[in-house]
Parts: C-alpha cells; sequence; structure tokens
C-alpha cells in the first residue's frame, strides 16, 4: 500500500516538471493506491539554461555586478553560431479523484489544475553578442549582420478540467487560460557598418515586434484569453515489463485583447555624428540630437491577436533493467525559434519503499550537455515530497550552461 502511494504521488507530482508519468508507477503491480478517495499536490520549478553563456554570467546579468572583459573574452570565442538561451517558471495545484467513475466507467477518475506559468526565449548570433559587449569598433569599413536575432517572452495562468485511466494514467485536460504578458521580436536582417573614422554609423532592421496590451500590469491581469490541452498517452509492452509514453503540454493558443500592437520593420537608421559648431560658437543654446523615431521606417497595428502558447512534445521508453533499477530513454521538443529536440537516458533505483533516487543526462533544448538527479520520500505514509534538479551541475560549477530546481509536496486522502 505504501509503495503504491509513494510511486503514485511521484508520478503526480512530476507530470508538470518533466513532462512525463515516472517508470515505477506504470511498471509496479501495486494497485491499492487506488482505494484513496482524493489526491492533491502543489509544486513549482524554475530553470534556465543556454548553450552560449555560462551561469556566472547569467547570474551577474539578472542580479547585478560586474562582467570581466576575460570572461567576455572566453564567451564569444566558444560561443556557437546558433547561440540560444532559455527559461521556463511554474507553480501548480493539482486534485485527482480516484473513488468516484464517470459515464459508467469505474476506471476513469477526474482531474481539475490551477498553474501560473513563465516561459521565453532568446536565439542570436555572436556577432550580436560581441557587438553588445565588445563595441562595433572590431569591424570597421565592414558590413556586420547581426541577424537574425529573436526573442519571445510569455506568462499566463490557467484553469482546467479532465480525465484520467486509473490503471495507465493517460488521459487529457482541457484549460481555460488567462493570458497575463507577451513580448516577441523576430528580426531577419539586421546589419551595421562602421566608418573608418567613426563619423558615419549605419543599421538596417528588417522583422516584427509584437507585444500584449501595455495598459494592464502585474499578476492575472487579463489582457487575453484562450484555452489548451495537455494530454498523456501510455500504452505498455512486453507484458508489463516497459511502457512507451507520448505527452503533449500547453498545447493552445491566447487571443490577446484589442490594445495588443504589432510593429513591421523595416528601416535603415543613419547616424552621421553631432554638429557643435553653433553650440560652441554660441549661436544656439544646445547640441540637437538627431530623433530617431522619426527616421524608423515601422508600420503599427493595434488590435486583437492570436498567438499559440509555447507547447512541448514528449515522447520516451521505460523499462525494467534487473534488481531494484529501471532505465528509461526518449526526446522532447518545444517547437521555436531556439529550442532544439533533446535527448536524454536515465536511471531509478529504488532504495526502500519510501525513498526513491533518479539520475539522467541530457543532450539539446536550449543548452548542451546536461546531469539531473531527483529524490522522492514518502513520509508518515500520507505526505509525498520530492526534490530535484534537470541541471545539478549549475548549483556546482559557475561554467555550466544553467541552472533548474523543483519541489513538490502531496497529500493524499
Amino acid at each position: 500500500m505504501r509503495k503504491g502511494l509513494a510511486i503514485t504521488a511521484l508520478v503526480l507530482l512530476s507530470v508538470q516538471l518533466i513532462a512525463q508519468t515516472p517508470a515505477l508507477l506504470l511498471l509496479s503491480s501495486d494497485t491499492l493506491w487506488r482505494s484513496k478517495s482524493m489526491m492533491t499536490f502543489v509544486g513549482a520549478d524554475a530553470g534556465i539554461a543556454s548553450n552560449a553563456v555560462d551561469w556566472d554570467f547569467m547570474e551577474t546579468s539578472l542580479f547585478g555586478g560586474h562582467l570581466e572583459r576575460e570572461s567576455i573574452n572566453n564567451l564569444i570565442d566558444k560561443m556557437p553560431e546558433r547561440a540560444r538561451i532559455g527559461y521556463a517558471g511554474n507553480a501548480q495545484l493539482e486534485l485527482l479523484n480516484f473513488r468516484d467513475s464517470l459515464f459508467g466507467r469505474p476506471n476513469l477518475g477526474l482531474r481539475a489544475a490551477l498553474s501560473t506559468q513563465y516561459n521565453g526565449y532568446a536565439a542570436f548570433r555572436p556577432n550580436a553578442f560581441e557587438t553588445v559587449y565588445r563595441g562595433n569598433s572590431g569591424a570597421v569599413n565592414v558590413p556586420v549582420e547581426l541577424g537574425p536575432l529573436a526573442f519571445q517572452n510569455q506568462s499566463w495562468q490557467k484553469v482546467g478540467f479532465g480525465l484520467f485511466n486509473k490503471n495507465s494514467l493517460s488521459g487529457i485536460t482541457l484549460s481555460l487560460v488567462e493570458g497575463q504578458a507577451y513580448r516577441a521580436a523576430d528580426i531577419n536582417r539586421a546589419e551595421l557598418f562602421t566608418a573608418a573614422q567613426g563619423d558615419y554609423v549605419s543599421l538596417s532592421l528588417e522583422g516584427d515586434y509584437s507585444r500584449s496590451d501595455t495598459t494592464r500590469r502585474g499578476w492575472a491581469n487579463g489582457s487575453g484569453i484562450g484555452a489548451c490541452i495537455d494530454l498523456d498517452y501510455n500504452a505498455p509492452i512486453q507484458q508489463g515489463k516497459g511502457v512507451v509514453s507520448f505527452a503533449v503540454r500547453n498545447l493552445g493558443f491566447v487571443v490577446w485583447n484589442e490594445q495588443s500592437e504589432q510593429y513591421a520593420i523595416d528601416t535603415k537608421v543613419d547616424w552621421n555624428g553631432l554638429d557643435v559648431t553653433s553650440w560652441l560658437s554660441g549661436e544656439a543654446d544646445s547640441v540637437k540630437f538627431p530623433t530617431w523615431n522619426d527616421s524608423l521606417n515601422t508600420s503599427r497595428n493595434q488590435a486583437q491577436v492570436w498567438k499559440p502558447l509555447p507547447a512541448s512534445f514528449h515522447l520516451r521508453y521505460l523499462r525494467h533493467w534487473k534488481g531494484n533499477r529501471y532505465w528509461e530513454t526518449g526526446c522532447s521538443f518545444t517547437p521555436n525559434k531556439a529550442a532544439v529536440p533533446a535527448v536524454y537516458v536515465g536511471l531509478t533505483h529504488a532504495i526502500s519503499n519510501r525513498l526513491l533516487i533518479s539520475e539522467r543526462v541530457t543532450y539539446g533544448g536550449y543548452a548542451g550537455f546536461a546531469i539531473g538527479a531527483d529524490i522522492q520520500w514518502l513520509f508518515k505514509s500520507s505526505w509525498f515530497v520530492r526534490a530535484g534538479s534537470t541541471q545539478l551541475e549549475g548549483w556546482l560549477l559557475p561554467s555550466a550552461g544553467g541552472r533548474s530546481v523543483y519541489f513538490n509536496l502531496g497529500k493524499n486522502f
């Protein structure tokens, strides 16, 4: 009974964190946990990752401090041509009803969930990073292509209800989405030219920029409304020795309100220096600076706009290995301008009926290689605790490509 409850809790806590059900519940023959009426879970996770900048740079940029020139030079020297960085943060409350049957089918249960989510990414080239942190003096009389550049920042809340299979934990949840904020830019071309004497600078831009209602601020401000689907499908194979799992998260959209803005940019901005002759001779009281906005060729449209949520897709193969160990492998993908498919392998060890420890090696997503660790504990037969990191090296090495953490607490009734 205790083992079944512990494994069940760990599965339900991890759905939003690693997007798929852990192997131990799907492969366990212990089914006594179904006798419980309700399970309640609260949890949160946050992480940031990059294949181009390290945690030392991220921490200084986010929380303040001095960026050493040597560190910037090292980042630029090692930076890949397709540089990327991404982040996510989530908090969720979830309720699962195991007692009642639905539509005359005893294996169907009802799920309800409430969450707030934050997601963002940036994709850039080394030339753009070098220009920002080293300046443009290293590319004189030669046009420098800074693009393509892309970034997106999105936050939303959702409340959902769905059905799940009490045996396999396959299920579907439909959620109403409240859009909080949206920012996105997609710059196809960004060319910078600097004259040898430094008296002429030209910047050509082509792309688009979108943002949600800027008059509404703060959490759950009602800037948009939409819907999304979360899906799990778990299929046992080889007489209960393995499982193939497929999951989808945040497959949906938000319609941002009529105060949303979209800009189309196709412009060339020239800087010819400052004429200070009149000011030095006393003919003028001040120096006249160029009016940059007047020279920008942009078109602005303000109206409702439909934007997709950052959906993710996950595929995994689970199999019992030997003794108290399980192994798994799989891949996940979030289709956007920055992320690449991520592949992983992992092991889970059942230390006892109340304690499980897991490790995982991942490559892809927004970063390169990452090592994760996870600990799960059943406390006093009814409280469930889970904590871990998908980028453990970020807590140990400043040169790591990111950092993440998650913590969850559950209670069965």
